[in-house]
């Protein structure tokens, strides 16, 4: 079996240990990675907060390299990401009532940014996946 490609990106302060098995090379070229490079060392408490909003995904893609562009007229970018982070902190802390954040958004503006929310997050995943697939974590200098 050849040698496993090194891969480009570091991991300072040891924030994310991502180990790749030899058998995730082994792999037919029309499989997800995504799910694998995951399952093989994706440490989500030490990688994330669990507070997370537009712009730690923006600063998560310029690290590793993929790309964070996304569709705006579909999207928003993601703008609604914070308040929803904000609103859900305030929830769980108890600073607020449901009824208090209710009051300020109608049915129709929820679903609106629901629907925004969910299209950037699966044009990120996408973004991921390509990035996975066209393996552009390898170092190709060597």
């Amino acid at each position: 079996m050849n040698p496993a490609p090194r891969c480009v990106f570091s991991c300072p302060n040891q924030l994310v240990r991502l180990t790749v098995p030899e058998y995730f090379y082994s792999f037919r070229s029309n499989e997800s990675h995504s799910i694998d490079i995951i399952t093989a060392g994706f440490q989500k408490r030490e990688l994330f907060s669990g507070n997370v909003d537009r712009e730690v995904i923006t600063e998560t893609a310029r690290k590793y390299g993929f790309s964070f562009d996304t569709d705006y007229s579909k999207t928003k970018h993601g703008e609604h990401l914070y308040d929803i982070m904000q609103h859900r902190n305030d929830l769980a802390h108890g600073n607020k009532s449901f009824a208090e954040i209710g009051q300020q958004t109608s049915i129709e503006d929820l679903l609106k940014v629901k629907e925004e929310v969910i299209e950037y997050l699966q044009q990120i995943l996408q973004n991921i996946q390509e990035y996975l697939e066209n393996e552009e974590y390898l170092d190709t200098s060597t």
